[in-house]
């Protein structure tokens, strides 16, 4: 199995995330992809709003089965078990810990709405909510990821989310997923982050 790096160490801190340059060789995606956003939380939200969005040159119902399917998730983004239905439990476990939840909405082959909590979280700590969506984009697919109420480093997990999806790319065309190819788009994802307005970062 591919070595994945944890979205969980995003969430900790951004310490030792290294440069922020494209890696050497072939890319994560042939077209760039539009930089994570990350909207401040509010006395309602209780956490900030999390955005990231890419397109896959493949049918919407090859990228619903690789979010979807924990056997293929355990190839490009954490080993999951559990049941990705309505009313279902799920764990993910990644090289440095945990995350868990319940799915509360699954619309098969276009949207699955689930808690999300890590397990490192204190007892008490309120879920956040996890929106997947794939729709047909005239011959690719666009997925939009929703992360909501993120309590901690939401600039690390919008980095850590972004750097995942770009792993589901080479999934897609059938390779695995290097832990280093994640930390190098977790890097640049970082560092655009860091720096708003540039290289079409959407900050608010």
């Amino acid at each position: 199995m591919a070595a994945r790096a944890d979205v969980r160490t995003a969430a900790a801190g951004d310490a030792g995330s290294g440069s922020t340059d494209l890696p050497a060789g072939e890319a994560a995606e042939p077209a760039a992809a539009p930089w994570p956003a990350v909207h401040a939380g509010t006395p309602a939200t209780a956490g900030a709003r999390l955005e990231v969005v890419r397109t896959y040159p493949l049918p919407y119902g090859e990228v619903w089965s690789a979010v979807t399917e924990p056997e293929r998730l355990g190839r490009w983004f954490a080993d999951v078990t559990g049941h990705l239905r309505v009313g279902g439990t799920w764990n993910a476990t990644f090289p440095q810990g945990s995350a868990s939840g319940v799915v509360a909405e699954c619309e098969p082959a276009a949207r699955i709405v689930t808690s999300w909590r890590w397990a490192h979280e204190p007892a008490g700590t309120a879920p956040g909510r996890l929106t997947v969506t794939v729709e047909p984009e005239a011959d690719a697919t666009r997925l939009l990821l929703v992360h909501e109420s993120v309590t901690g480093n939401a600039t690390g997990q919008a980095a850590g989310w972004y750097a995942h999806l770009a792993g589901l790319a080479p999934h897609l065309r059938g390779k695995d997923p290097g832990g280093a190819d994640w930390e190098a788009e977790f890097a640049r994802a970082l560092g655009v982050l860091r720096a708003p307005g540039a290289g079409g970062s959407r900050v608010f």
